[in-house]
């Protein structure tokens, strides 16, 4: 069976993906752009 700490932690690795993925995203836009 799984953890009860699993949960959090996995939420809390999408959380960093996430924002990880957004700044990725950012700077790729910014690069079309110009």
């Amino acid at each position: 069976s799984r953890n009860l700490m699993e949960p959090e932690t996995d939420r809390y690795h999408f959380g960093i993906i996430l924002q990880k993925w957004q700044e990725d995203y950012l700077i790729l836009e910014l690069k079309c752009q110009q």
